[in-house]
Formats: structure tokens, sequence, C-alpha cells
């Protein structure tokens, strides 16, 4: 099942954060405390996966999704996602997945989920 949403800080959450690398971590956004956040449960009700997103500018949910590190593969961060959107749209929020070019396992999830690729993103840093 799903829960949520759910505070950053709810144990749940935490249990999937604390288990990837602080990269994955950084990457996938959910760290904040403006977060809204649904977790996926596996069959003995462990956190397995987390969705969600930070409210952007302009009605915009930017989306971010992370699986626990002993739960990949088997489908959960899919039907987390799927909740996740589904509670962003009834918020009247736009969904933005970004997913990095060599992030194959994110842009195949996305493209599970019916959202298409509509632009690139870039950033740069400009010296002080």
């Amino acid at each position: 099942g799903v829960v949520g949403p759910l505070d950053v800080k709810d144990s749940r959450v935490q249990a999937v954060l604390e288990s990837v690398t602080s990269d994955e971590r950084d990457e996938c956004g959910l760290d904040d405390s403006r977060a809204i956040v649904f977790v996926a449960l596996d069959p003995e009700d462990q956190p397995a996966a987390i969705a969600g997103w930070t409210r952007w500018p302009h009605d915009v949910a930017h989306m971010g999704v992370l699986t626990h590190a002993c739960q990949r593969q088997r489908g959960l961060a899919r039907v987390v996602s799927k909740r996740a959107i589904q509670a962003a749209t009834e918020a009247w929020l736009v969904p933005q997945w970004r997913a990095a070019v060599a992030n194959d396992a994110s842009i195949g999830l996305a493209r599970s989920l019916d959202l298409v690729e509509v632009g690139r993103q870039f950033s740069i840093q400009i010296a002080e």
C-alpha cells in the first residue's frame, strides 16, 4: 500500500532516505522540509519507496522519487509515483519530472507513467 502525504521527518520517509547514497538523496529532492511525500510499503509493511514533490513557482510540482536500496526493481517506485502525481494534479499543480540524462531508470519510470519529455535543463555556476 501507499501512505501519505507525510512530513519528510516521518520515520518511514527517513528510512528510505537513509538507505541510499548522499548523491541519490540529494538528487531526489525530497529531503526538503516543504516536500509532500508518499511512501510505498512492501508486503511486510516496511518503507520501500518514496515519491512526492516540492511546490515551485507557477503551480509546478517538482517531483522526486527514491527507492530503498534493498527494494529496487519491484515496481514500488511506479506505484508511489503514480499516487504522488495524482495528488499533485488534484492540487491543481503541473507535475515536473527531472532526470539526469544518464539515469535510465528514472527516464524509464517517467515514460511508464506517461510523462513526456518537453525539454532539457542546464545549470551553470557563475563565479563570484
